[in-house]
């Protein structure tokens, strides 16, 4: 009975261990894009920018970025579910 408790404790270390690497790995996906956007962003509200070719170039960076991000989300989600040992269990994609 004890080395099954052990094993439930153990199984449930490692699930939490699994998720904190998921975490870690989705906000270092996430935290490029997100700091280009905001740059970008900010170079509009400050009025920084001197003319519509620029504006153009800003908010196709924007996309470009947005869409990064979401692929780097979508391949950590990806991976995290891929690595799943147990359904209900979080985990992360292999490193």
């Amino acid at each position: 009975m004890l080395a099954r408790i052990e094993a439930g404790v153990h199984e449930r270390e490692a699930s939490q261990q699994q998720m904190r690497r998921f975490f870690a790995d989705a906000s270092h996906e996430l935290r490029t894009p997100l700091a280009s956007l905001r740059a970008n962003a900010e170079l509009y509200q400050q009025g920084a920018l001197r003319g519509p070719d620029e504006v153009d170039e800003v908010m196709d960076r924007i996309v470009l970025e947005t869409r990064r991000a979401w692929a780097g989300w979508l391949t950590t989600c990806c991976g995290w579910r891929a690595s799943a040992s147990i359904p209900a269990s979080p985990a992360t994609r292999s490193t």
